[in-house]
């Protein structure tokens, strides 16, 4: 069986009680916005969308090892390497870097 088996996605579900209760258990705070706005969580949807589409659809992953090591590898070429259109074109560093340049 391989990672892109359905065994091994994540099931989607309604956070519920429990979900509730694990958070406060471990002190975090929860990030959710009101029910039917999604603006809050498209940067993240875009990232993991794109993720997929570049990346996981494209591999088969033999151990959920093989499957963090390409998470890590990919996150690091993402915010390195890979250009953005919303940034001109540029990386995320690259433009962070000439915003300090700029400052």
């Amino acid at each position: 069986m391989s990672w892109h088996s359905p065994a091994f996605r994540p099931r989607r579900r309604v956070h519920g009680e429990s979900d509730r209760a694990g958070v406060l258990r471990h002190g975090l705070r929860r990030s959710m916005g009101a029910t039917g706005i999604c603006w809050d969580n498209s940067p993240a949807e875009s990232f993991w969308s794109t993720f997929k589409h570049e990346e996981f659809y494209r591999h088969v992953y033999a151990t959920k090892a093989e499957l963090v090591a390409a998470i890590d590898k990919w996150v690091t070429f993402y915010n390195s390497v890979r250009r953005h259109s919303a940034l001109g074109m540029r990386s995320p560093s690259d433009y962070e870097k000439s915003l300090r340049a700029a400052a």
